[in-house]
Protein backbone atom coordinates (compact mmCIF):
# COMPACT_ATOMS: atom_id res chain seq x y z
CA UNK A 1 0.00 0.00 0.00
CA UNK A 2 1.18 3.40 -0.64
CA UNK A 3 -0.23 6.30 0.50
CA UNK A 4 -0.31 9.51 -1.65
CA UNK A 5 0.50 13.08 -0.81
CA UNK A 6 -3.09 13.80 -0.65
CA UNK A 7 -3.84 12.14 2.73
CA UNK A 8 -3.37 13.52 5.62
CA UNK A 9 -4.88 11.30 8.35
CA UNK A 10 -5.22 7.23 8.03
CA UNK A 11 -9.07 6.62 9.21
CA UNK A 12 -10.32 4.68 12.18
CA UNK A 13 -9.72 0.43 11.31
CA UNK A 14 -9.31 1.21 7.84
CA UNK A 15 -6.99 -1.72 7.37
CA UNK A 16 -8.01 -3.84 10.21
CA UNK A 17 -7.98 -7.76 9.89
CA UNK A 18 -6.46 -7.12 6.40
CA UNK A 19 -4.05 -10.18 7.07
CA UNK A 20 -2.51 -10.04 3.90
CA UNK A 21 -0.77 -6.72 4.44
CA UNK A 22 2.87 -6.36 4.32
CA UNK A 23 3.66 -3.35 3.10
CA UNK A 24 2.85 0.48 3.72
CA UNK A 25 4.36 3.71 2.98
CA UNK A 26 3.15 6.64 4.60
CA UNK A 27 3.76 9.74 2.52
CA UNK A 28 5.09 12.98 4.63
CA UNK A 29 1.72 14.67 4.39
CA UNK A 30 0.07 12.30 7.36
CA UNK A 31 -0.16 13.59 10.81
CA UNK A 32 -2.25 11.11 12.27
CA UNK A 33 -3.14 7.27 12.49
CA UNK A 34 -6.63 6.53 13.70
CA UNK A 35 -7.78 4.21 16.75
CA UNK A 36 -7.39 0.40 15.42
CA UNK A 37 -6.29 1.40 11.86
CA UNK A 38 -3.71 -1.46 11.62
CA UNK A 39 -5.21 -4.14 14.05
CA UNK A 40 -5.13 -7.72 13.48
CA UNK A 41 -2.12 -7.04 10.49
CA UNK A 42 -0.17 -10.21 11.09
CA UNK A 43 1.67 -10.04 8.16
CA UNK A 44 3.00 -6.59 8.62
CA UNK A 45 6.69 -6.35 9.97
CA UNK A 46 7.72 -3.26 9.90
CA UNK A 47 6.50 -0.02 8.91
CA UNK A 48 8.12 3.81 9.34
CA UNK A 49 6.49 6.58 10.89
CA UNK A 50 7.11 10.05 9.17
CA UNK A 51 7.86 13.01 11.80
CA UNK A 52 4.69 14.53 10.83
CA UNK A 53 2.72 12.38 12.29
CA UNK A 54 1.70 14.11 15.71
CA UNK A 55 -0.90 11.04 16.91
CA UNK A 56 -1.20 7.09 16.95
CA UNK A 57 -4.81 5.90 18.27
CA UNK A 58 -5.89 3.47 20.28
CA UNK A 59 -5.11 0.04 19.48
CA UNK A 60 -3.20 1.16 16.18
CA UNK A 61 -1.15 -2.17 16.44
CA UNK A 62 -3.10 -4.30 18.52
CA UNK A 63 -2.26 -8.03 17.52
CA UNK A 64 0.03 -7.19 14.98
CA UNK A 65 1.78 -10.24 16.20
CA UNK A 66 4.63 -10.58 13.73
CA UNK A 67 5.56 -7.09 13.60
CA UNK A 68 9.59 -7.21 14.18
CA UNK A 69 10.39 -3.09 14.26
CA UNK A 70 8.52 0.33 13.86
CA UNK A 71 10.63 3.32 12.71
CA UNK A 72 9.98 6.85 13.95
CA UNK A 73 11.50 9.76 12.55
CA UNK A 74 10.21 12.23 14.79
CA UNK A 75 9.76 13.42 18.07
CA UNK A 76 7.29 11.33 20.26
CA UNK A 77 3.68 11.68 18.65
CA UNK A 78 1.03 11.23 21.30
CA UNK A 79 -0.05 7.49 21.89
CA UNK A 80 -3.72 6.52 22.27
CA UNK A 81 -3.91 3.65 24.67
CA UNK A 82 -2.91 -0.38 23.99
CA UNK A 83 -1.00 1.15 20.73
CA UNK A 84 0.87 -2.05 20.81
CA UNK A 85 -1.40 -4.61 22.60
CA UNK A 86 -0.61 -8.31 21.99
CA UNK A 87 2.20 -7.37 20.22
CA UNK A 88 5.20 -9.69 21.10
CA UNK A 89 7.87 -8.23 22.94
CA UNK A 90 10.42 -10.80 22.54
CA UNK A 91 10.63 -9.94 18.37
CA UNK A 92 9.70 -6.07 18.33
CA UNK A 93 11.99 -3.15 18.40
CA UNK A 94 10.79 0.43 18.04
CA UNK A 95 13.84 2.40 16.37
CA UNK A 96 14.22 6.36 16.94
CA UNK A 97 16.49 9.32 16.14
CA UNK A 98 19.22 9.96 18.49
CA UNK A 99 17.93 13.35 19.37
CA UNK A 100 14.62 12.07 20.23
CA UNK A 101 15.70 8.80 22.53
CA UNK A 102 14.94 10.24 26.31
CA UNK A 103 11.15 11.59 24.94
CA UNK A 104 10.80 7.82 23.82
CA UNK A 105 12.71 6.68 27.14
CA UNK A 106 10.02 8.50 28.89
CA UNK A 107 6.93 7.42 27.70
CA UNK A 108 7.91 4.08 28.97
CA UNK A 109 6.19 1.68 26.40
CA UNK A 110 7.55 -1.63 27.19
CA UNK A 111 9.36 -2.42 24.01
CA UNK A 112 12.95 -2.66 23.26
CA UNK A 113 13.81 0.69 22.06
CA UNK A 114 16.92 1.24 19.64
CA UNK A 115 18.69 4.24 17.20
CA UNK A 116 18.86 4.51 13.92
CA UNK A 117 20.46 6.92 11.39
CA UNK A 118 18.42 8.21 8.75
CA UNK A 119 19.56 8.12 5.19
CA UNK A 120 21.81 10.53 4.11
CA UNK A 121 23.32 9.42 1.04
CA UNK A 122 21.98 11.62 -3.15
CA UNK A 123 19.45 9.06 -4.09
CA UNK A 124 15.78 8.02 -3.42
CA UNK A 125 15.30 4.90 -0.33
CA UNK A 126 12.82 2.50 0.11
CA UNK A 127 13.18 -0.17 3.02
CA UNK A 128 11.93 -3.70 1.38
CA UNK A 129 12.75 -6.07 3.15
CA UNK A 130 8.92 -7.55 3.20
CA UNK A 131 8.95 -6.99 -0.51
CA UNK A 132 11.61 -10.38 -0.24
CA UNK A 133 9.45 -13.45 -2.37
CA UNK A 134 11.15 -16.14 -1.34
CA UNK A 135 9.93 -18.47 -3.74
CA UNK A 136 11.28 -16.58 -6.88
CA UNK A 137 14.33 -14.83 -5.02
CA UNK A 138 13.25 -11.77 -6.41
CA UNK A 139 11.80 -7.90 -4.93
CA UNK A 140 8.79 -6.43 -6.40
CA UNK A 141 8.74 -2.83 -5.61
CA UNK A 142 5.52 -0.61 -6.56
CA UNK A 143 6.54 3.28 -5.94
CA UNK A 144 5.14 6.25 -7.53
CA UNK A 145 5.29 7.10 -11.25
CA UNK A 146 7.94 10.29 -10.67
CA UNK A 147 11.04 8.13 -10.19
CA UNK A 148 11.69 6.34 -13.36
CA UNK A 149 14.39 6.47 -15.72
CA UNK A 150 16.53 5.96 -12.28
CA UNK A 151 19.88 3.62 -11.82
CA UNK A 152 18.38 1.01 -9.25
CA UNK A 153 20.36 -1.17 -7.04
CA UNK A 154 19.63 -3.49 -4.09
CA UNK A 155 21.34 -3.10 -0.77
CA UNK A 156 21.38 -4.57 2.61
CA UNK A 157 22.46 -4.19 5.85
CA UNK A 158 22.68 -6.19 8.77
CA UNK A 159 23.54 -3.28 11.30
CA UNK A 160 20.93 -1.05 10.99
CA UNK A 161 22.03 1.28 13.67
CA UNK A 162 25.34 2.26 11.52
CA UNK A 163 23.35 1.96 8.00
CA UNK A 164 24.15 5.94 7.17
CA UNK A 165 25.00 5.01 3.52
CA UNK A 166 28.77 4.17 4.22
CA UNK A 167 30.34 1.38 4.70
CA UNK A 168 27.79 -0.72 6.11
CA UNK A 169 25.68 -1.10 3.03
CA UNK A 170 26.59 -4.12 0.64
CA UNK A 171 25.19 -4.07 -2.88
CA UNK A 172 23.58 -7.66 -4.19
CA UNK A 173 24.68 -8.28 -7.38
CA UNK A 174 23.78 -10.30 -10.94
CA UNK A 175 20.59 -8.95 -10.16
CA UNK A 176 17.93 -8.92 -13.27
CA UNK A 177 15.56 -5.51 -13.66
CA UNK A 178 12.20 -5.37 -14.90
CA UNK A 179 9.99 -1.98 -14.97
CA UNK A 180 6.27 -2.23 -15.90
CA UNK A 181 4.51 1.60 -15.79
CA UNK A 182 0.56 1.30 -14.61
CA UNK A 183 -1.01 4.61 -15.99
CA UNK A 184 -4.34 3.82 -14.00
CA UNK A 185 -2.77 4.62 -10.70
CA UNK A 186 0.19 6.78 -11.98
CA UNK A 187 3.22 3.59 -10.35
CA UNK A 188 5.84 1.86 -11.24
CA UNK A 189 6.07 -1.59 -10.66
CA UNK A 190 10.30 -2.90 -10.21
CA UNK A 191 10.30 -6.41 -10.29
CA UNK A 192 14.62 -7.46 -9.61
CA UNK A 193 15.35 -11.05 -10.00
CA UNK A 194 18.16 -13.34 -9.69
CA UNK A 195 18.55 -12.60 -6.13
CA UNK A 196 20.67 -15.27 -4.64
CA UNK A 197 18.25 -17.46 -2.81
CA UNK A 198 21.13 -17.91 0.39
CA UNK A 199 20.26 -14.05 0.80
CA UNK A 200 18.74 -13.78 4.30
CA UNK A 201 15.22 -11.95 3.81
CA UNK A 202 16.10 -10.70 7.48
CA UNK A 203 18.16 -8.21 6.90
CA UNK A 204 17.19 -4.74 6.31
CA UNK A 205 17.34 -4.03 2.87
CA UNK A 206 16.74 -0.69 0.91
CA UNK A 207 16.60 -0.14 -3.06
CA UNK A 208 18.75 2.45 -4.16
CA UNK A 209 17.55 4.75 -6.84
CA UNK A 210 20.20 6.91 -7.93
CA UNK A 211 20.16 9.53 -11.49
Amino acid sequence: IIIPNSVTSIGEALFIQCHALKSVRLSNAVTSIGRHTFAVCIALESLTIPSTVTSIGDNAFHSCTFMESLYLEGSPPSFGTDVFLNVRPEIFTVYVQAEHLAGYQALNLGYSLATYVPEQATGIYYTISTSFDRQNNQFIIVSEAEDTSLNTQVQYTEDLSGGSGTGTWTTLSNLAYIEATNTADNTITRTITNVDPSVNAERFYRLVSQP
